[in-house]
């Protein structure tokens, strides 16, 4: 399923901004309508959102969180998401319980410097917090990493392969 299209980030190496001048979402309302539809017409239990980020409107996505909750239907749910820092505690426990099962994070690089380069406006120690969180709330933490960005050194890819091992035991896949 997809419920939106662009993106709120503007990283250096993605085409979503280019292409899609504008960030452009369905009403948490016609987002639930679609899920139930598909889960009832084809008897599907898992959805996959295939948006590029589908907690660019975190209040979009606490409405559609609480709307299947109210549903009752058991849908499941995965996304690919950012971690933001409006990615909480609850927030996460309220994306479990209306049937998320997997977050994949872009988080890209372990480095800094390198983030800073990609124009990916993430603080690591944030960005941990967000992958433990996830886990903690019962969700499987998916993580994206770019390796042999233009400007990363061997230096930025230990800080990269630091990052992973301080966090494995929250990291679903990669």
């Amino acid at each position: 399923i997809i419920t939106s299209r662009g993106c709120i980030n503007r990283c250096a190496f993605c085409t979503d901004s280019p292409l899609w001048k504008v960030y452009r979402q369905k009403s948490a309302q016609k987002v639930v309508e679609e899920m139930k539809i598909l889960t009832q017409r084809y008897g599907l239990k898992n959805l996959e959102i295939l948006d590029s980020i589908f907690n660019a409107d975190i209040a979009r996505l606490k409405t559609i969180c609480e709307m299947l909750i109210q549903e009752r239907k058991n849908i499941f749910w995965s996304a690919k998401v950012t971690a933001r820092k409006e990615m909480t505690a609850s927030l996460l426990k309220l994306m479990k319980l209306s049937g998320c099962t997997e977050l994949s994070y872009g988080i890209e690089s372990g480095s800094a410097r390198v983030l800073l380069d990609m124009r990916k406006n993430n603080d690591l120690r944030e960005v941990e917090r967000i992958i433990r969180d996830t886990s903690e709330a019962g969700i499987n933490a998916q993580c994206f990493f770019i390796i042999g960005y233009p400007t990363e050194t061997e230096a930025d890819f230990q800080l990269t392969l630091d990052f992973v091992k301080r966090n494995a035991r929250f990291i679903h896949r990669f």
